[in-house]
């Protein structure tokens, strides 16, 4: 999944790219009823499907190319939901500490295996910033975690939309990309569906 995402943004803008894995929360909701017997009432039903429909509008599926990078970003989407519905199966009986540092353990030697054949050595700057991006990944898998072991998949997955905007920003004043008019309007779409889901969640509370 990982290999996935970064290849997607090598070849298309990272707010598209981001926009994309957006899918991914939708199938984990969508998983989380099937494999994990959660309940998932109307308004998060809405929701998922106001967060697809987003989706779709972004990558415009018949009018505009699918090439290698929206594919990429499609495979990398999948994979992040089966490994969330994973992530929830265990908080059942693991800590969130316990799964994340697990993971990343298993990851290092299976990472290991494709960077032998495209090795480069990275400059300082390039380290510093691998080592920025693994504490801030740690931290997010932390609580990821930690938000699943404390109520549904179906209820946490709709927030991670609201990563959108936020990506979109920072591209924009570091890397100059100016996301699509299509990117802006799904991102719209979806925002609205996890906006509306949060504000009824929150009635019933």
């Amino acid at each position: 999944g990982m290999v996935l995402f970064f290849q997607a943004i090598a070849l298309i803008p990272v707010a598209n790219v981001v926009a994309i894995n957006f899918t991914g929360p939708i199938l984990t909701s969508v998983l989380a009823v099937f494999l994990l017997g959660e309940a998932m009432r109307a308004r998060r039903w809405g929701a998922v499907i106001l967060g697809f429909l987003g989706a779709l509008i972004i990558i415009r599926p018949g009018f505009t190319e699918v090439g290698a990078g929206v594919l990429s970003a499609v495979a990398a989407a999948v994979s992040w939901a089966v490994m969330q519905i994973m992530a929830k199966s265990l908080s059942h009986r693991e800590s969130p500490q316990k799964i994340v540092t697990l993971n990343l353990l298993l990851m290092v030697p299976v990472s290991f295996i494709p960077v032998v054949f495209v090795w480069t050595t990275p400059s300082l700057f390039a380290l510093a910033l691998m080592a920025l991006h693994g504490v801030l990944g740690t931290v997010n898998q932390v609580f990821i975690v930690r938000a699943f072991s404390l109520t549904d998949t179906t209820y946490v997955m709709p927030f991670d939309f609201t990563r959108l905007p936020f990506v979109a920003l920072l591209a924009f004043f570091l890397f100059g990309e100016i996301p699509p008019f299509w990117t802006w309007i799904g991102g719209a779409v979806i925002f609205a569906s996890t906006l509306y889901l949060t504000h009824r969640e929150s009635r019933d509370q």
